[in-house]
């Protein structure tokens, strides 16, 4: 499986990327089309090619975004495969690039972003947390004056070398801490050998490392937070309960974590399933009793169609897959992330891929946008990252050889008979500064080695 990645990815870093014109308008989704690219019910409203992005990648790999409070500025933030781009997205139609920071060729950056208030400047301070296939850490880059700059600050050292990094506890449409609670920074794939650790953000700059959660080893984390008489299944006294839910990828198991004690996490429950290959990643559903999970190497191993399995949570100590759904093509499905009542799926060479989860056993196929109409086959090629949560609804996707992409979706999208083409809380927080005061993922192997190179919600109401 993994050697099959290798070469088709190698392949890519090898060749052009493939050339599309950048858009300066709207293109709207009309009779399945939008200028060159298949699409239902989702227009493309922006987007950058990878010539023009400053460090002129040859692959880009996962996206985030983040809405900057101090002037309402909402951004995407890139990973190449040589370095990290943050990119202005409030005009969608205009794009603009405005800082970018090089660094060692890797295959893997994911990328989150923390924002808090700092009292004492009063404004909203923002950082991103990037890792990536190289020894170096988790990089802290400063995001509070783009205009200028975007520098390294700081480099959590317990990151050692990992494509995926979480952090718990905040809204994701900001980065802003749930009201109530305190953000915490997870790596996945922990370098000590566990499932994934927990450092504090109290310095956002300087993480304080607190514990590796060990018992088998993790791929990528997601969290949610419990309030119901589910409490019961968590460690005594903890309600609120603090909930990771660790993708063990090739452990092939899919586990849940009481976290509410940093010094003392415990193992609520796991489940394995029919057809089990790489337990990838997934998201809640938004009434948080379901657990949409994506299989990075079904789809491969098993010959199925992209396949999401809906895994019943009502139960935290014995969590039952209760729905298998099976896409229209054989493209495999990457990451996924619940808004609502849709869950939008990054689903490699099909691009975009929208379901209305309103009933969680019984999602709909109400929409996508393929990135990459080169096929729909099932290959490590095409959209890798995808984030729904900016305020303003853009959805931003990243395909890997065709550049970032802005998207919007129809506000009614009709529930379609898709064809096959191929064999938690809201965030409470301090009153924006007014004038006058101060302003302001991931894949299922690390690329070793290539011709002698080292390679490597926030919830809106619909």
């Amino acid at each position: 499986m993994n050697n099959i990645k290798l070469l088709i990815l190698s392949s890519l870093l090898l060749a052009p990327a493939l050339c599309q014109t950048t858009i300066a308008e709207e293109v709207k989704c009309v009779d399945g089309k939008a200028s060159s690219f298949s699409c239902n019910d989702v227009d493309l409203i922006g987007r950058m090619t990878l010539s023009d992005f400053s460090l002129n990648p040859n692959l880009i790999n996962d996206v985030w975004g983040y809405k900057d409070l101090n002037d309402g500025t909402e951004y995407a933030v890139v990973g190449l495969y040589n370095g990290v781009s943050v990119v202005n997205v409030t005009d969608p139609q205009n794009p603009v690039e405005v800082a970018s920071l090089a660094g060692g060729g890797s295959l893997h950056r994911d990328i989150k972003v923390y924002q808090y208030y700092d009292e004492d400047a009063q404004r909203y301070k923002a950082y991103a947390y990037v890792s990536s296939d190289l020894y170096e850490g988790i990089e802290i880059l400063d995001l509070n004056d783009l205009a200028n700059s975007l520098t390294i600050v700081g480099r959590h050292s317990e990151g050692g070398r990992a494509h995926n990094v979480y952090i718990s506890n905040v809204d994701h449409g900001t980065g802003m801490a749930l009201d109530g609670f305190d953000a915490y920074l997870h790596l996945p794939i922990s370098p000590e050998g566990g499932a994934f650790d927990i450092s504090a953000l109290t310095n956002p700059i300087a993480p304080e490392f607190i514990k590796v959660v060990s018992q088998t080893e993790g791929h990528d984390i997601v969290s949610f937070i419990v309030t119901d008489d589910r409490t019961s299944q968590c460690q005594s006294g903890h309600n609120p309960c603090e909930i990771i839910v660790n993708f063990s990828g090739s452990g092939k198991v899919i586990e849940l974590w009481d976290v509410t004690d940093k010094q003392a996490s415990f193992l609520i429950s796991s489940i394995s399933y029919t057809d089990s290959s790489y337990p990838h990643s997934g998201w809640m559903s938004d009434d948080g009793m379901f657990l949409f999970a994506q299989d990075e190497a079904d789809e491969l191993n098993h010959n199925l169609k992209t396949t999401m399995r809906t895994i019943d949570i009502s139960d935290l100590a014995n969590p039952v897959v209760s729905n298998v759904w099976s896409g229209p093509t054989s493209a495999i499905d990457h990451n996924g992330m619940t808004l609502g009542q849709y869950y939008y799926m990054s689903n490699y060479t099909r691009g975009l891929t929208v379901l209305d989860v309103s009933d969680s056993n019984q999602p709909e196929h109400v929409a996508y946008f393929d990135t990459y109409s080169t096929s729909d086959n099932t290959e490590f090629e095409g959209a890798w990252g995808v984030f729904p949560f900016l305020p303003s609804g853009k959805i931003l996707v990243s395909d890997m050889t065709n550049g970032l992409f802005i998207l919007s979706m129809n506000a009614n999208p009709d529930i379609d008979d898709f064809s096959s083409t191929d064999d938690t809380p809201p965030v409470s927080m301090p009153p924006v500064p007014t004038s006058g005061t101060s302003s302001g993922g991931g894949s299922i192997f690390y690329l070793l080695g290539l011709s002698g190179l080292a390679l490597i919600g926030r919830r809106r109401k619909f």
